[in-house]
């Protein structure tokens, strides 16, 4: 657009619907369990999405892969599916003992994430391709700091060691060595995950976005 001559031009995202979160009146048994998984373990970290090529599926074993190499204590729960085939295909390039520390739950309501999203160490997004990733607002609005590749949303929401990080490259060892820096600094995962709550609810819920859009205010925090 600035090729065309347009000037000023600035992202303004998407916004997020948190009235869904509020109707819910009943935790499920699904939901239950993982907590109780959650509970149990001090680290856990979280992937929620389709098990793609898109979404980089086998990138995100490899960065686990390289994370258990260092840390034994941290586990993966991934709550998605995809072709049973190509995950069943890339799982098999892992170790057992890897595997075994990895959760996998094919399916969980927008409404019952809510449970799960808090009590997640960091929320992974290592997606080559992304038009936005909802679940990004969603995991920052629940105060769980993001580590993400380089995409449109991340580029737009995450100020990098203030409300999470966009690591550029797919290289497993830099998205590791991010992963076990943060989690040894329990402070400043709370500072991260406080200040992306702010971002969300400050900046990106529907009601600010249309009001950006109405009256042209510029002032996104």
């Amino acid at each position: 657009m600035e090729n065309k001559g347009y000037i000023n031009i600035e992202t303004i995202g998407v916004g997020l619907d948190i009235s869904k979160y509020n109707d819910v009146k009943k935790i499920s048994d699904e939901a239950k369990d993982i907590l109780a998984y959650l509970n149990n373990n001090d680290n856990v970290l979280l992937y929620v999405g389709a098990l793609s090529k898109r979404k980089n599926f086998p990138f995100l074993l490899k960065v686990y892969n390289e994370v258990f190499q260092r840390e034994k204590n941290i586990k993966l729960l991934i709550i998605g599916k995809g072709n049973k085939k190509y995950v069943s295909e890339i799982l098999d390039n892992f170790d057992k003992e890897v595997l075994e520390n990895i959760k996998i739950v094919p399916s969980l309501s927008n409404e019952q994430l809510s449970y799960i999203y808090p009590k997640a160490t960091l929320f992974l997004l290592p997606s080559i391709n992304e038009i936005f990733g909802m679940v990004l607002l969603e995991a920052m609005y629940f105060n769980t700091p993001v580590i993400s590749s380089k995409n449109g949303g991340s580029t737009t929401v995450i100020k990098n060691n203030y409300n999470g990080f966009v690591i550029n490259e797919f290289d497993e060892k830099k998205w590791a060595d991010t992963i076990i820096d943060n989690i040894k600094n329990k402070h400043k995962l709370l500072e991260l995950g406080k200040n992306a709550n702010h971002t969300v609810v400050n900046n990106y819920l529907w009601k600010n976005i249309y009001k950006k859009l109405l009256n042209g205010d510029d002032s996104f925090d």
